[in-house]
């Protein structure tokens, strides 16, 4: 029992409260998208100003602690832009240096298509990413940072069909 509801009555109203807070980062407030188009969900393709704070206490924005980045609101927020998203990880042992811009990608049959199922806290260093890969769901899961290559794989998956990538304020984008 927690403030004289019992754990069933917490857990049914934890689950709503994720709903709907899932379901409002579905729709921007653009009375002018078609029905279908106000489901898509919105993902802006950049590390925002409350992200880096959010992931691991060293952003720009107001100062954040680590244990405050890892309390539940810094979670939720990541977790409200990232869970359920793919990527496509075109380098996957990192020796070509794709993601740095130094090398090519591998070719398509060695990349890994990924989901993201959640996050998972690495001490001392933040919010990570879980991942799987996309056709073995039961497999290892593999922990991804937060950072520009990894938004940079979410727009390179033809995966994410129901993401609108906002590039800028004023110009929005399907990922193809």
């Amino acid at each position: 029992m927690r403030n004289g509801l019992s754990d069933e009555e917490v857990e049914a109203f934890e689950d709503w409260e994720i709903t709907l807070l899932q379901e409002a980062s579905f729709y921007d407030g653009d009375i002018n998208l078609s029905r279908p188009e106000r489901k898509l969900r919105i993902f802006k393709d950049r590390i925002e100003e409350w992200k880096q704070n959010a992931i691991d206490g060293t952003g720009t924005g107001p100062c954040l602690s680590l244990s405050e980045a890892k309390k539940n609101t810094s979670r939720f927020r990541l977790q409200e832009k990232y869970k359920g998203m793919h990527f496509v990880d075109k380098d996957p042992e990192g020796d070509n240096q794709y993601y740095v811009g130094k090398g090519t990608p591998l070719p398509p049959a060695e990349w890994e298509h990924r989901k993201i199922l959640g996050l998972a806290w690495q001490k001392q260093k933040g919010w990570r990413l879980v991942t799987k890969l996309y056709n073995d769901p039961t497999g290892v899961s593999t922990n991804y940072v937060i950072n520009a290559h990894m938004i940079r794989m979410i727009k390179e998956s033809t995966r994410n069909r129901l993401v609108r990538l906002k590039v800028r304020p004023n110009n929005i984008f399907r990922i193809p």
